[in-house]
Order: C-alpha cells, then structure tokens, then sequence
C-alpha cells in the first residue's frame, strides 16, 4: 500500500514550569509550523504542543509537560529544515496549518491535533477529551512521566504494521501489542492505516499500545466445571497424547504457565509435560455483556473448543511463548 500521509507524533519530557511563567492559551507561528501552549483548565497543566511541517504529506507533533521542550534526541526522525510551503490560519478557538496535501486542525484549548487532506475530509483525530495524558511516575528512583495517547479512528478502519509479533493477528484495530524486543519479539512503532495514512510514535519506552487495558486471569470469569461446581474447570492430566483415560483428575481456576520455571511450579509432581497432555473442561462466563478477547499464552501444542466447535488449533516449538487471541461474545 502506497502511504501518502505520514504523521509523527512524540510524547516527551521537559521541565514544568507553571502558568504564571507565560500566559496560556496562547500560540505563536515558528519557522516550521507552530507553537501552542494548552488552557491548564483543560489540560491540568500548561502542555506545550509544538507541529511542524516536514513535507506536504509529513507534519510531526510534540507535545511536553510543562513548557520547555528538552533537545531533540530522537533515533528515527531527523531534525532538518523544510522549505515547504504553509499557511497557519485562527479558525475561532482552532489553529489551521495547511500543506498543499494535509490541513492540521488544533484545538487551541488542548492542543489535541485533526487530520484532514486537501478536500476536508478527516484522516485521523486525536481524542478531543483527554486525548493525550502525562502521568507522574518514579522509575528506579528517577522522577519520570507515564504517557498515554489516544486517536479516533474511523469505524471500518483497519490498523496493521507495529513490528513482528508472534501472536497471530494482521489487523490490530482493537487488539493489544506490546513494545518489546525479545527472541522473535520485534518492536516497530509504525502502524499503516486502511485509511491510506500512517502514524510513526517517535518514544522509544516500553509501550502498550491498541486496547491498553490490562488482561485478567481466567478466575476472574465465572467458572464451571464438567459437574457444574461453581469456581473451578475440570482438569485431566493424561500421561501419553493418545491416553484414552486420564492419569489423575483434579479442580483448577488458574491456568498460567507463560515463563520459565512456572511449568515446574504449577504441574504435579509426577506429571511430565514433554510426553503428556492437559485437559481443561467446563463453562466459562462473564457478568459483564459484549465482546470479550481471551489471550492464551503456548509453547507446543494448543488446541481450543467453545460450545463443541473447535476454534483454535496450534503448534509452536516452545523457544519463546507465543499467543493466540480469541473473541467471544458474553
């Protein structure tokens, strides 16, 4: 796919100072673009929102806590100046910069930036309310932030891109990834859109990104097992693959083996896992309504059935744990 639209955005870090240092709501045009400083009242704290036009088709947004921005240190993205046309327009409480291909509307309040082509129609937003988030944070002794972004995309966009994940999936709209590199985990923070644009997260921290919230154990689900004894699935331990019967019975409500070691710690005593089989049974539900994702984490052979239909069937060579992600609705 040809990407005609590239955005950059960075989260950084810089030095707080407070609002009474320079007045907010307020904006000035740069040699590249602008620079706003956020309404604290709607921010919380004074954000420095700085956009800068690369190319007609490439506009790069900072934003920092606080007001002064730290020395550009990024790995990917290099600093050089653009002669590339552009006009910045007040539109009411909005700021316009406009390329000959993109139109980069800013809430002037926020800061929180909308991306449109030439004719006006929408690529991309950042979340109006809340869109973008700097959270204080200690890591190992060190004053820091925790950073959250948040875009609205459209409602038959599809999401692609992001690295090498050994987890199944093309399309992550929805979905979950995390930035790390790891044996066969590769991080890219670059995701391609369906909506023929792209956006490059220019932060190098470990990151979530996709849906954020954090996955719950499977006892956090309403658990049945083969009797329909509440709390609890039924689990068999078979001492060959093609053991008919299985070797001992017992109730679990867990089911986490993901690192080293823990197959060591949570297996019985007498079981071996390179020659035999587990099999968990039972009925799982949910108190809350909608569509639930479950995320199981394999080395091996995995094999799932919901409802008697076979729904997921894999092998992986257990170098690193691999993942497979399932939808059902409650």
């Amino acid at each position: 796919m040809f990407i005609s639209r590239l955005l950059i955005f960075c989260l950084l870090l810089g030095t707080a100072v407070s609002a009474a240092d320079s007045p907010s709501f307020n904006y000035q045009r740069t040699e590249n673009g602008v620079l706003l400083f956020t309404d604290p009242r709607v921010t919380g704290t004074v954000q420095a929102v700085r956009v800068e036009v690369i190319a007609d088709n490439i506009i790069r947004v900072h934003a920092v806590e606080g007001k002064q921005f730290p020395p550009d240190q990024s790995l990917v993205v290099l600093t050089t100046k653009s002669a590339t046309k552009f006009s910045v327009e007040e539109k009411g409480t909005d700021l316009l910069v406009k390329t000959a291909s993109l139109n980069a509307v800013i809430a002037r309040s926020s800061g929180a930036v909308s991306f449109y082509d030439s004719r006006g129609k929408k690529i991309v937003a950042e979340k109006k309310a809340g869109g973008r988030a700097f959270t204080a944070a200690v890591y190992e002794g060190q004053p820091s932030y925790q950073l959250q972004q948040h875009f609205e995309l459209q409602p038959d966009e599809a999401i692609f891109g992001l690295g090498q994940h050994q987890d199944g999936l093309y399309n992550y709209r929805g979905r979950q990834v995390y930035f790390f590199q790891n044996n066969t985990e590769v991080a890219i923070p670059f995701l391609v859109s369906t909506n023929n644009y792209g956006i490059l997260w220019d932060n190098y921290s470990l990151t979530t990104a996709g849906d954020i919230r954090s996955f719950r154990p499977l006892s956090a689900l309403q658990l049945q097992d083969v009797h329909g004894r509440k709390g609890w699935l039924s689990a068999s331990y078979f001492a060959t693959l093609t053991a008919d019967k299985p070797a001992f019975q017992r109730a679990e409500s867990e089911i986490s083996m993901e690192f080293l070691g823990d197959s060591k710690r949570v297996l019985p005593d007498g079981f071996k896992a390179e020659t035999g089989k587990v099999q968990w049974e039972g009925s799982i539900a949910s108190p809350i309504n909608g569509i639930h994702q479950l995320r199981l984490s394999y080395g091996g052979t995995i094999r799932l059935w919901i409802d008697g239909k076979e729904v997921l069937n894999r092998w992986r060579k257990s170098l690193e744990p691999s993942k497979g992600f399932i939808g059902y609705s409650a």
